[in-house]
């Protein structure tokens, strides 16, 4: 099953129930693509029109976090995300969500909440805090550029944050230092 993210007249909700409808219909994949505007498409002329403003990127992050979090719940496996770098696509390309690595970009977002959720359940304030991650989800779990490790020490006030790999390890777990 293919889902755009985005269309013409959607919003956060409206995607959120259509989300929701293929859930329920249990497919055994899917594949969802964010609503980027090519030339020489219908979508290219409402654009040119005013009549479409596509989604930010980060509107598209934050809608699609939800969404890969609800078909991992299920099951369900998300074979695509996003549009390959295809030279045609790039060279058409105008304006929308798009981005190389949305995937990561997003697993990275999810990796965050999952970190901060634990540095939330501190009962006592710290100032240094350690993460053990799995070693496949390093990058992940540090974000891109170093993200989430920068916005865990900004939310937290905090002086230092490591992120280090450990073998065997299923899911992060947090060592306040």
């Amino acid at each position: 099953l293919q889902m755009m993210s985005g269309l013409p007249g959607d919003t956060e909700e409206t995607f959120a129930q259509t989300v929701d409808d293929v859930l329920n219909w249990n497919p055994d994949f899917v594949r969802i693509y964010p609503t980027l505007v090519i030339k020489g498409t219908e979508i290219h002329e409402m654009y040119l029109s005013k009549v479409f403003v596509p989604w930010s990127l980060e509107k598209t992050i934050s809608a699609l976090k939800e969404v890969v979090i609800k078909f991992r719940r299920r099951n369900i496996p998300i074979i695509r995300l996003g549009l390959p770098s295809e030279p045609s696509m790039l060279e058409n390309f105008v304006a929308g969500p798009y981005h190389p690595s949305i995937r990561y970009l997003i697993d990275c977002r999810i990796g965050l909440d999952e970190l901060s959720a634990m540095v939330k359940e501190l009962p006592v304030y710290q100032k240094s805090i350690s993460f053990q991650v799995p070693v496949k989800k390093l990058s992940i779990y540090k974000g891109h550029k170093l993200e989430n490790v920068l916005k865990i020490k900004e939310i937290f006030n905090l002086n230092e944050v490591t992120v280090n790999p450990l073998d065997g390890l299923e899911s992060p777990q947090m060592i306040a230092a």
